[in-house]
């Protein structure tokens, strides 16, 4: 039921937009709207990623800390048993032997919470990677985390080149630009004014048997007389002024989300280098020591010269420190995902000395 000139709504596009070079911003406006859609993808890749290395870390440490915690019940075992002979020889009281046992029965039940929370990160682990619940995953491979921690000055300038949400904004900016431009357009006069356009309907409109006037022989009340029913320009200049206010404030919130990104990034180097440092602490110094004070007290406990509550301190030490050394290695872990995150890029990453 097509008529001679355009019908509202169903005009042709060479109508709608007649100057030469404006159809070409229909496709970059489109390609604006993919660049967009890119972006979150990236985004969704990126997160699913963030959280599969964050999981991986966490599982590693529940994994070591179940070796940690072994190994110290084995101590406190041996502990349990030179209590019991020093009671049997009238060296120490039966609380002692009594105290070591509540500590052992506690770590082993500490033992089975820690064997739980792998099962909630393998558990995790199979929802990003959408696998079956039966699915078994193995004991992470052992890995270390990077040693060295990137300077900040340039994560700044790298997060504003490459973080995905930047990207998807920006892009946003640019397809509204062009449909500012399109806008301006559309409010331009067209090549006719479309005074004398009537559809090409059935004879029976014309003559004595008329249906209908071929022309309109009425003015509407908020018309003019002899004045198009078609404005002429401006009907669509209030929604281009809004499109700008609109644009202007979507600028702003992209500066404001560079800012965000700012701290986003030094909150998660912030992480990263208290991680690294507490690390390296533990390693270099506190391990050692603690282990150092551990064979002393046992040692001065067989022998009677130390005191139990020495020796069953040094013991809960001994293990507080371990676990908190490997706590602090997941910590780095994660704390890299999260600035690789923030940044929206890998980062170099240097390798440093196996740990002893």
């Amino acid at each position: 039921m097509t008529g001679v000139g355009p019908l509202k709504g169903k005009e042709p596009m060479e109508t709608k937009f007649p100057f030469p070079g404006i159809l070409s911003l229909k496709g970059e406006i489109v390609g604006q709207e993919i660049k967009e859609t890119m972006e979150e993808l990236e985004i969704a890749k990126k997160e699913a990623v963030t959280q599969a290395r964050k999981a991986y870390w966490k599982l590693q440490f529940f994994c070591k800390g179940e070796k940690i915690a072994r190994e110290t019940i084995g101590l406190y075992r041996h502990l349990e048993q030179v209590a019991a002979i020093r009671y049997e020889t009238g060296g120490t009281r039966y609380q002692d032997v009594i105290k070591v046992r509540i500590r052992r029965e506690i770590l082993e039940e500490d033992l089975n919470t820690l064997l739980e929370k792998q099962q909630n990160v393998k558990s995790k682990m199979l929802e990003i990677l959408n696998l079956p619940p039966e699915t078994r995953i193995g004991i992470p491979e052992d890995r270390t985390p990077p040693g060295i921690v990137p300077p900040l000055k340039g994560l700044y300038k790298l997060a504003r080149q490459r973080r995905q949400e930047l990207r998807r904004m920006r892009a946003r900016v640019g397809k509204m630009e062009r449909l500012i431009e399109m806008a301006e357009t559309m409010i331009l006069p067209p090549y006719t004014l479309n005074f004398s356009l009537y559809e090409d309907d059935a004879v029976t409109q014309v003559g004595t048997i008329a249906v209908k006037d071929d022309f309109p022989v009425s003015t509407r009340a908020y018309r003019g007389s002899g004045l198009p029913l078609m404005p002429w320009y401006g009907i669509e200049g209030a929604y281009l002024r809004q499109t700008r206010q609109e644009l202007g404030a979507l600028k702003n919130t992209l500066k404001k989300e560079e800012a965000g990104a700012n701290t986003l990034v030094r909150n998660a180097w912030f992480r990263l280098d208290l991680a690294n440092r507490k690390e390296a602490l533990y390693r270099k110094s506190i391990l050692k020591l603690s282990r150092d004070v551990l064979d002393v007290s046992t040692q001065g406990y067989e022998a009677g010269n130390v005191s139990f509550a020495d020796v069953i301190s040094s013991y809960s030490s001994w293990l507080d420190v371990n676990l908190a050394a490997e706590r602090e290695v997941s910590a780095m872990g994660i704390a890299w995902a999260d600035l690789e995150k923030a940044v929206g890029a890998p980062l170099h990453q240097g390798r440093k000395e196996e740990r002893k």
